[in-house]
């Protein structure tokens, strides 16, 4: 028997930037993490997914979800639950609540904001 795991995790307030609308906010749908990046000052966390990526505020680009990472407690503790449900093979659904700050390659695009996982 699977469990569900469910691992809701909060960026603080300030790093959010403007707010986001509910229409800005999905689910992925469950599916397997296929391939994760992690730049050299670990500010950008990219992630290729098993399922189509889901877009719901438009970003620029959505071929890939990204996470920007700040260098607070909860940057670091999502990194690892992402790289541990990666390494464990294990299903993941991200909840994406609108696009990134910045432009990673080029494009902003939709931002993962919480993790759940089975």
């Amino acid at each position: 028997m699977r469990k569900l795991i469910a691992i809701p995790i909060f960026m603080i307030a300030a790093a959010c930037g403007a707010p986001v609308s509910d229409a800005d906010e999905a689910g992925s749908d469950w599916g397997k993490i296929t391939e994760l990046y992690v730049d050299a000052e670990v500010t950008v966390l990219r992630v290729r997914f098993s399922r189509d990526v889901v877009n719901p505020a438009g970003c620029e680009g959505a071929d890939f979800y990204i996470r920007e990472l700040d260098g607070s407690a909860a940057s670091e503790q999502f990194l690892r639950i992402v790289v541990a449900a990666h390494l464990a093979e294990r299903s993941v659904e991200f909840w994406i609540n609108g696009c990134t700050q910045a432009q990673w390659w080029g494009m902003t695009r939709p931002h993962i904001y919480d993790i759940y996982i089975r």
